[in-house]
């Protein structure tokens, strides 16, 4: 096999990998409250004082990079916003 090819093949791969975790992700976002779990966790680490303060930025940093919102409330929306279109 020429290294072209097993390069192509690689890249290939790796495409069909992240759009599988993407799809995933989508199909469990759902059927469960993910973000309900996500506010949950985020109480639950709050709690646990320094090592609190340690997993914090690491919980927000992982929801960053999933693209989830790590906001107090969830993400949801409050009266005032929805008023305001």
């Amino acid at each position: 096999m020429k290294p072209e090819n097993s390069l192509r093949q690689a890249v290939l791969w790796q495409i069909l990998g992240v759009a599988l975790g993407v799809g995933v992700l989508w199909v469990l976002a759902r059927f469960f409250p993910v973000v309900d779990y996500i506010t949950r966790a985020q109480r639950t680490v709050g709690e646990l004082e320094f090592w609190g303060g340690v997993l914090y930025p690491l919980l927000y940093a992982a929801c960053n990079i999933l693209l989830l919102p790590a906001g107090g409330d969830g993400g949801r929306l409050t009266r005032a916003d929805a008023s305001r279109g």
